[in-house]
């Protein structure tokens, strides 16, 4: 969450296409950063991404297989 953020930060620099897809299936759980609020669910959809494997698949449907 906090490297989206980041990358978000550095516009209009933008990542590489693994890091880009990335970042869209991150936020298909995680929206992007805006009023202080509560984020104790983003926390844990963003946990939920990495563990299903959404994330390493959005980098591997650009890269090939990561081993």
């Amino acid at each position: 969450m906090t490297a989206a953020r980041a990358l978000n930060l550095r516009a209009p620099l933008r990542p590489g296409p693994a890091t880009s897809a990335v970042v869209t299936a991150l936020r298909t759980g995680v929206p992007a950063p805006g009023p202080d609020r509560y984020v104790a669910p983003e926390i844990a959809a963003a946990v939920d991404l990495v563990r299903d494997g959404s994330l390493v698949a959005a980098a591997e449907s650009v890269v090939g297989p990561l081993s």
